[in-house]
């Protein structure tokens, strides 16, 4: 269908659906519906059918049950600017407003034929409370002479143009009668020009086809474009060629156009570019123009699904080199042939096989196309596949795999290696596949350089996402990072509301290029489970690092009064001085376990170590010192060196019973380190993304877990508590009134305080669970101990704790950009060997190849076998290498060798 006019293809249509026609004349109204926008209609294959279709599309079936009208342009529907749509002569005539430049067109669904029944009463039909907006008594202020001239001055140029072109809107011609092979086919889309070119050009080829042996193309050549029209090509899908081209279809008549009529088929291609030209028919390139502007050349195009199984031919046609680079090292791969490229630069590529195989193929830029075109190639191999390929690099690899390493990123190389085998029947070098899974890491997580630059950018992201969190960075005088901290809101919150006041503090190793420390502050939430608080990222862990950051934390949550607060960690460089300065007031507990370690490197076996954690038990002043005494019993310099610790560091019987806390453990921050364990072998800003990642699931499984809780506290203290109601079965306690009981414990002496909630072994004190001396007690008065646990196990606190989410960062091309000065990493020492990436393990801790674990020679003697001296074995003794003999000769004598040996001694 062509239509005169403005040239206008494309048009948008708004369809208001699911709603009803209300009120006639000036108060008509279309109420209760919604919109829909169907973009880029084309006015070429605009037909009731296509209508029909958008209307299904919306979900709703059109064919005898829903009526569509078409809304003139300027007028509205209380100025009866409504027009039916019911056959191809109703699109036809809303077309004519396209070519007029109305490009927005609006279409009315009548779902129940509200607007053929107007004269019914709107009230009794549609009975609603209120009226519309659009039937609200409000008074109009419309300058009524302007609005009757400016469709006055639209029906007018209506009219011209119905006219001009004899468009004829009376009822269609009669039905002519003609034979049925005459009869087009009225249901296919209509067919544009270059479609009818492209089909003649085919028969033409069929016919003229010399049996070619290359199967991949077809030559053919297309003359016309997409708006070349000849005379006569009027509505080439719904008139038989023989009809004049001046005849009206359905009603209308349009003007003839003239231009002028091209050289179509084979015949125009030969007389342009020669016989020997290779021309290629496809829906994917066309070429340029050729001098006479009338001829076009279509071209094969490499397209990117093609490269799972590349083919190449010639005439085919790349978008740039680096394509076809990329498809023939693909078919090398594919293939098992190694390729060599004996030209490779920006405007030719040159690639055989090598030996004297005669696979080829030539490409270089085309003139016609501006692209790379394959100008001869020979598909013919003649030589074996290969085990080793040049283009089988690390680079391949990783782009081939970046997507199982992005599923699984402690994929194994022995893993890696057999699905390379597998899939490629190629076994390359370890070293290979370790650049490989670097380079895919780093398309993962970007490059670790240019991670450094967008740190201030997702510093502003953090904040800017979750409101209150805290977000640090420090640079040196050369603008290097030098330093971080990281707090996030729902961390802070968590922790003040939820959990005790005690802050497990350590330091861990960051296992990337640049290192680094990062030293993590964690709480212990109502369920004695981990609760991470902040963490910082330092160059180094020293005095300095440390001071920073508790000094920042402490301003960070607030904290002035420092004595309600406990402080447990291990004995890290400067920590312990940092703690004294910035917590004064607060108790410094240590880690009993890393103490155990310096204790066993001078007193070892397993007698010592026990009763060093008896006495790290040890409750009450009474049993810590006649622990003590059992161990001055047993190694006097084991009692001296433990004299010189402070007690209250790592004994329970010193230690305040504020927090409810009697850890001697510092196990939690052992935990978080683990945690994040993979976390520190990514760029920074990747981990610390990674390490917020994980903290936001915890939070939301967390939560979840509270919401399925049952009972009074929290899960894991339930289980504390019935194992001492358990231990409790063998305590027989004696009341002596007001909630006091005496315990008869083999003259123990322990006295329970219910009201207070104490026992004299200060094991209820310090920790805030009943103990088997005060569940004894308990069940003389008929009273369910989990009711007297400290509230800071409670569900209620475990769900203020996990109470607060963490969200998500978005995108980082939607990151703001802040354009602060450019972040540099640290300076890169290179050290000896390659980097380690685990924790030297204790000889206690190695595990055996059998299962189990062995302790290891660590730290043992050896004696040489042929001197007996200590500190070296036969293979460097310095006597047995010089021929010398060992040096106690008196007590190495060497007695003559006897050919009988001597008679045995007579006992009598």
């Amino acid at each position: 269908m062509l239509h005169a006019g403005t040239s206008r293809d494309k048009f948008s249509v708004a369809f208001h659906h699911g709603g009803y026609f209300v009120g006639t004349g000036s108060n008509r109204a279309y109420v209760g519906g919604a919109v829909i926008w169907f973009d880029h209609c084309d006015v070429v294959e605009w037909t009731v059918n296509i209508m029909e279709d958008c209307v299904e599309e919306m979900g709703y079936e059109m064919s005898g049950r829903i009526r569509a009208y078409y809304l003139l342009p300027i007028l509205t529907l209380q100025r009866n600017g409504l027009r039916g749509i019911f056959t191809d002569t109703d699109t036809e005539h809303m077309l004519l407003f396209v070519s007029l430049g109305h490009l927005f067109l609006n279409i009315y669904l009548d779902h129940d034929e509200s607007l053929r029944r107007m004269e019914w009463d709107d009230v009794v039909q549609f009975p609603v409370t209120d009226l519309p907006p659009v039937l609200s008594p409000v008074k109009q202020n419309w300058n009524r002479s302007a609005i009757d001239e400016q469709e006055g001055a639209f029906e007018e140029q209506l009219d011209a143009f119905e006219e001009q072109h004899d468009v004829v809107d009376e009822q269609p011609e009669p039905i002519m009668v003609v034979p049925p092979e005459a009869v087009p086919d009225v249901t296919a889309r209509r067919k544009s020009t270059r479609v009818l070119a492209m089909e003649e050009a085919n028969e033409e080829n069929s016919e003229e086809e010399d049996g070619g042996n290359d199967s991949d193309y077809n030559e053919s050549v297309i003359v016309d474009s997409e708006n070349d029209m000849s005379e006569g090509d009027v509505d080439l899908g719904d008139e038989d060629d023989s009809q004049p081209s001046n005849q009206p279809m359905k009603g209308m008549q349009y003007p003839s156009l003239q231009m002028e009529q091209p050289v179509k088929g084979k015949q125009a291609a030969e007389d342009q570019c020669g016989s020997d030209e290779e021309l290629f028919e496809d829906d994917d390139l066309w070429g340029p123009d050729s001098d006479d502007d009338n001829l076009k050349l279509r071209f094969k195009t490499f397209r990117a699904e093609d490269m799972k199984n590349p083919s190449f031919h010639t005439g085919q046609v790349f978008d740039n080199v680096e394509v076809l680079r990329k498809a023939i090292r693909e078919y090398s791969c594919q293939s098992v042939r190694d390729l060599k490229f004996k030209v490779n630069d920006s405007d030719r590529v040159c690639v055989k096989c090598k030996g004297n195989c005669p696979w080829y193929i030539w490409a270089s830029k085309d003139n016609r196309t501006e692209q790379f075109q394959v100008k001869r190639y020979t598909a013919k191999h003649t030589c074996s596949k290969v085990w080793q390929l040049n283009a089988f690099t690390s680079n391949f690899l990783a782009e081939k795999y970046v997507e199982q390493f992005r599923a699984d990123e402690g994929m194994s190389m022995k893993n890696f290696t057999r699905i390379i085998q597998k899939e490629w029947n190629m076994k390359p070098s370890r070293s290979k596949l370790w650049r490989a899974r670097r380079l895919a890491m780093t398309e993962i997580y970007g490059d670790e350089i240019g991670q450094y630059k967008m740190l201030w950018d997702y510093a502003n992201e953090v904040r800017t996402s979750n409101p209150g969190s805290t977000f640090y960075l420090a640079l040196d005088e050369q603008s290097r990072f030098k330093k971080c901290y990281v707090r996030l809101d729902a961390c802070k919150r968590g922790f003040l509301d939820g959990c005790r006041p005690v802050l497990f503090l350590d330091g861990c190793h960051i296992k990337t290029r640049y290192r680094g420390q990062l030293l993590t502050a964690v709480g212990i939430d109502p369920n004695d489970c981990i609760f991470p608080v902040a963490f910082a990222v330092v160059e180094v862990e020293d005095i300095e690092a440390w001071r920073w950051f508790l000094q920042t934390l402490k301003e960070d949550l607030g904290i002035e009064n420092t004595y309600p607060w406990t402080v447990m960690s291990d004995k890290q460089k400067g920590l312990i001085k940092a703690v004294q300065e910035l917590f004064p007031n607060s108790e410094h507990r240590f880690c009993v376990r890393h103490m155990w370690q310096n204790f066993q490197q001078s007193f070892r076996g397993d007698v010592l170590k026990n009763q060093l954690w008896k006495i790290a038990r040890s409750s009450t002043v009474t049993k810590w010192e006649a622990n003590m005494e059992e161990m001055k019993l047993i190694n006097p310099e084991a009692h001296a060196w433990l004299e010189e610790l402070p007690p209250n560091t790592w004994v329970r019987a010193f230690q305040s019973d504020l927090p409810k806390c009697d850890v001697l453990l510092n196990n939690i921050s052992e935990v978080f380190n683990k945690y994040i364990l993979e976390a520190r072998e990514l760029p920074k800003l990747s981990m610390l993304e990674r390490i917020k990642h994980q903290l936001m699931i915890r939070h939301c499984t967390k939560l979840k877990e509270a919401q399925k809780m049952v009972g009074l506290v929290c899960p894991k203290i339930k289980k504390k508590v019935e194992k001492n109601m358990e231990l409790a079965s063998n305590i027989f306690a004696d009341g002596a009134g007001e909630g006091i009981f005496a315990i008869d414990d083999g003259g123990s002496g322990i006295i329970i305080d219910l009201v207070h909630k104490s026992c004299t072994c200060r094991r209820w004190d310090l920790s805030g669970i009943p103990c088997p001396h005060a569940c004894a007690a308990l069940r003389g008065e008929d009273i369910d101990p989990l009711t007297v646990v400290d509230n800071c196990y409670s569900v209620e606190m475990f769900k203020r704790a996990y109470g607060n989410i963490i969200m998500p960062c978005r995108d980082k091309t939607e990151w703001k950009k802040l354009n602060e000065t450019v972040i540099h990493p640290p300076h890169y020492l290179k050290k000896v060997g390659r980097p380690t990436k685990r924790r030297r393990k204790a000889p206690y801790e190695v595990d055996h190849a059998s299962g189990g674990r062995k302790l290891t020679r660590h730290g043992t003697i050896i004696h040489c076998g042929y001197c007996h001296e200590p500190d070296h074995n036969k293979k460097g003794c310095k006597y047995l290498k010089a021929g010398m003999p060992p040096p106690n000769v008196a007590n190495n004598v060497e007695h003559p060798v006897q050919d009988e040996p001597p008679e045995e001694p007579v006992i009598t």
